[in-house]
């Protein structure tokens, strides 16, 4: 998991820092999962570069991340809290509504925006990620 998403934050996900401050002060266990936007519940998937990545937000804040290239397939927790999603390894994604997708930012160099699309019968997701979320 920390390959894949470091490897994402580095490729497109931006702002000022590297990923690996985050993975290497990883605070996973101990932020608290708050309640998000009740339209960005439910299952999403976008790409970012080469990876296909489905999220499953829950109610609750918490919930579940899966991404895949080529023969590379995490799946991981994640949490919801103050307008970002917190992945298990430490990295770090801001999410905001727009329209009908839900636009993803993580703070890291060379970010850019990933779209992820509502996905609730996940026909969009990779197959591995279908059986997984």
């Amino acid at each position: 998991m920390r390959t894949v998403l470091l490897a994402l934050g580095m490729t497109l996900l931006g702002g000022c820092s590297f990923g690996t401050t985050d993975i290497l002060n990883n605070d996973f266990g101990s932020v608290s999962p708050t309640a998000p936007p009740a339209d960005s519940v439910g299952l999403w998937t976008g790409s970012s570069g080469p990876y296909l990545l489905t999220l499953k937000l829950e109610s609750d804040g918490t919930g579940k991340s899966c991404s895949v290239w080529n023969d590379k397939r995490v799946v991981g927790r994640l949490k919801y809290s103050s307008g970002s999603l917190l992945f298990q390894d430490g990295t770090r994604m801001a999410v905001r509504r727009a329209g009908d997708a839900l636009i993803g930012r993580a703070p890291y160099s060379g970010s850019r925006d990933v779209t992820f699309r509502g996905d609730p019968g996940l026909t969009s997701a990779d197959p591995y990620c279908t059986t997984r979320m």
